[in-house]
């Protein structure tokens, strides 16, 4: 073999090696990004578990308040009417 065929070989694994390297370093990145947005859905999906929680409480909440002034209103028209017949 030539020295100019090793030459140009060795070149070639060096290149190969250099974009081995490039692509280890690119998949650490993806894998810290990707581990990143992972923890940030969890906890998106945490915060989203509790406003559906909450909104469950406000919604009994507010049940009951229209359950209360539907009473009231209810016991309103019952004076007005009996107002009225006297």
């Amino acid at each position: 073999m030539s020295i100019e065929f090793l030459s140009d070989l060795e070149n070639k694994v060096d290149a190969i090696i250099g974009n081995y390297e490039q692509l280890r370093q690119e998949n650490t990145a993806l894998k810290s990004a990707l581990d990143a947005k992972t923890a940030a859905l969890a906890e998106l999906e945490s915060e989203n578990l509790a406003l559906k929680n909450n909104l469950g409480e406000l919604n009994a909440e507010s049940q009951r308040h229209q359950d209360k002034l539907k009473a009231a209103a209810e016991k309103v028209q019952g004076l007005i009417a009996k107002i009225e017949g006297v």
